[in-house]
């Protein structure tokens, strides 16, 4: 049997993981042990615990405790504890997701300990290195030997920056594993979408009283920390709730600290009293899926969100200048707004006229977690 170990922190990793545990428990508890490390990255209750919980993910064997704090979240210490674990267990492989400080410091950890490195998620690129989520991709994909790709688009990013999709074994961070494995998160999608989902007393009565709504979720930290972006993002919606318009917005933690710090305080009071304007706590995952399917449209800065818009085959605003998942403005399903008010605003005015209609299935076949666990198995028997 071989020892695999997961590192995740964030609440897309949770749901990436899930699609993995799911598939080891049916198809391989006799060839893989597996183990999860959560670092602690997203501590609060709703945006963590709960995930465990509703996914049916197997409870992680070592919690770090380390969360973000005003300074961000400590990448060192991240990187010391998660070693202090790979020394002591010393898997057989050690597997990363998607594009968080957590992978991050697991992959800089893996690195360390000289154990072999998967990235699920790999060869993603914006090719905006401002961003933190794409540095974080780039370095992973440097320190990792085996590249699981989401699309086809992040096979041919990584053929651009010169990596061998051809390679020969023994694979290592310079001798890469390549691999299309198809989108973990359809995994889920497709699994989850016909469970019936018990959403919570506020959730019923507000879908009972309005007719329609649209969705939206702003949390990365370039656009939560940025006066002047999420300045910009808010009056966007401001200006759709003019139009009666009723806006259902699931509110980060992050952006809830931020909010009523960089809004004039006549703005902020406007935007929280607005009869259109609907603010909750974080959803659950299922929560989130149930409203994305009944969404009239998504407006978002989150790269699982756009995707998940592009399963249900919803319209989606994007509040960036650019986005890894370039499939999507190909298919003409979103469109970049950025956080600029006027343009959030034109982008909803076209969807509501022009409502996509070619989603055609660029993200595997639902079937990604089983490929990855066959793929380790098999580059493991070699």
């Amino acid at each position: 049997m071989y020892r695999i170990i997961s590192i995740i922190g964030a609440r897309p990793q949770f749901i990436k993981v899930a699609a993995l545990c799911r598939v080891i428990n049916k198809y391989f508890s006799t060839k893989l042990e597996h183990n999860i490390v959560h670092t602690g990255q997203h501590y609060d209750n709703n945006m963590s615990d709960v995930f465990f919980d509703e996914l049916g993910i197997d409870m992680p064997t070592y919690q770090l405790g380390i969360h973000t704090n005003h300074s961000g979240f400590p990448l060192n210490e991240a990187v010391s504890a998660i070693e202090s674990i790979l020394q002591e267990e010393h898997p057989d492989m050690v597997l990363v997701y998607g594009d968080t400080y957590s992978t991050l410091a697991g992959a800089i950890a893996t690195e360390n300990c000289k154990l072999p490195l998967a990235h699920i998620e790999a060869g993603m690129r914006s090719y905006d290195l401002t961003m933190p989520e794409e540095v974080n991709r780039v370095e992973t994909d440097k320190r990792a030997g085996f590249l699981f790709c989401p699309t086809q688009t992040a096979v041919m990013n990584l053929l651009k920056e010169g990596y061998d999709l051809e390679a020969q074994k023994p694979y290592h961070p310079n001798n890469k594993k390549i691999m299309f494995s198809g989108d973990i998160m359809y995994d889920n999608a497709l699994f989850f979408a016909d469970k019936n989902i018990n959403l919570s007393k506020q959730l019923q009565q507000l879908l009972l009283s309005i007719p329609s709504f649209v969705l939206t979720t702003v949390h990365r930290q370039h656009n939560t920390d940025n006066v002047e972006r999420l300045q910009g993002f808010i009056q966007g919606l401001l200006l759709i709730a003019e139009l009666k318009q009723h806006i259902l917005f699931p509110v980060h933690p992050r952006t809830k600290k931020m909010l009523p710090i960089s809004l004039k305080p006549e703005t902020y009071h406007h935007f929280i009293t607005n009869d259109y304007i609907h603010c909750m706590e974080p959803l659950s995952f299922l929560e989130m899926m149930h409203m994305e399917k009944h969404a009239s449209m998504i407006i978002t800065d989150s790269g699982g969100v756009q995707k998940e818009a592009y399963f249900y085959k919803k319209p989606c605003i994007i509040l960036r200048s650019e986005t890894e998942w370039t499939e999507l403005l190909a298919h003409k399903c979103c469109i970049l707004s950025d956080t600029q008010s006027q343009r959030i605003l034109q982008a909803y005015l076209y969807f509501t006229k022009h409502h996509p209609i070619d989603f055609p299935p660029v993200f595997g076949n639902g079937q990604a977690a089983r490929f990855i666990c066959e793929k380790i198995i098999e580059v493991l028997d070699e």
